[in-house]
């Protein structure tokens, strides 16, 4: 083959190469989903993002457990989802002060859409959490409110009867608890008020 003839194939195929598109699937975070106490979110790939690491919005769609490790912050679902395959869909362990709002939660039969574990003055509300072994479940966790959220198709629609010493003073009003096959709403401590 001549010079000539090898130099047309090539700059064929570099055209070729060059002007072939090139389809880039958007990347999903394949792990547990955390804000950390330091404010920043882990994994990078999670469709979360904030300006200022207090109030945390939801960009898209995850697919992971949220675990939340940061007190005083507003997480923001601005109507997304948040589709668990395995594990609770968001998770607080010693946390206060946090919001959850807007967001439809998702965990699966086995586990809870919204677990609060030793956690105080905490704000649910606006949200819909369906198809969980437990909508939203309060233990060891007191001043927390739950309002205004559509609880459906769970097993449990809201359990605040774990720890029931140390579960006390939440305050359950104004949701929609319909569906659920095991019970709406339980109710154990002290001070719990559902309405």
């Amino acid at each position: 083959m001549s010079k000539a003839l090898w130099g047309a194939v090539l700059t064929l195929l570099l055209i070729t190469i060059v002007t072939v598109p090139f389809y880039i699937q958007p990347v999903e975070a394949s792990e547990t989903i955390y804000i950390q106490a330091d404010g920043s979110i882990e994994p990078l790939a999670a469709n979360i993002t904030s300006a200022d690491n207090v109030t945390y919005t939801f960009t898209g769609n995850n697919y992971d457990s949220l675990v939340i490790q940061r007190d005083n912050i507003i997480l923001d679902g601005a109507g997304f989802t948040l589709q668990v395959a395995s594990g609770h869909g968001i998770k607080l362990d010693h946390q206060s002060n946090v919001t959850i709002k807007n967001l439809n939660i998702d965990a699966g039969a086995s586990y809870y859409g919204v677990y609060l574990y030793y956690s105080s003055n905490n704000t649910i509300f606006n949200c819909s959490i369906y198809l969980s072994s437990t909508g939203i479940t309060v233990d060891h966790s007191s001043y927390n409110n739950i309002y205004g959220n559509n609880i459906t198709r769970n097993n449990i629609g809201i359990d605040a009867s774990s720890g029931m010493d140390f579960t006390t003073h939440n305050l359950i009003y104004n949701n929609t608890v319909a569906s659920n096959n095991d019970y709406g709403i339980s109710i154990g401590g002290t001070y719990n008020s559902a309405y």
